[in-house]
């Protein structure tokens, strides 16, 4: 199975693509500061939000297809 439909969606959901701008703002801000751990956190942040909406976006396929 390819992550295809999934990497074409993924902004799809409202408001997400602000979320992402803001997110990365947050990572490109604690940069330019020269805070290394803040850039962490915020990146951090930014990875565990992905990993939610793609969950988000796993749980609502076929439970069939899950399980080929």
């Amino acid at each position: 199975m390819s992550a295809a439909c999934y990497t074409a969606n993924r902004f799809d959901s409202p408001g997400r693509m602000q979320r992402s701008a803001r997110e990365h703002a947050a990572i490109t801000e604690a940069l330019l500061r020269s805070d290394p751990a803040e850039a962490q956190a915020a990146m951090l942040v930014h990875i565990s939000i992905g990993g939610s909406d793609f969950a988000e976006f796993v749980s609502g396929l076929p439970q069939d297809l899950l399980h080929a």
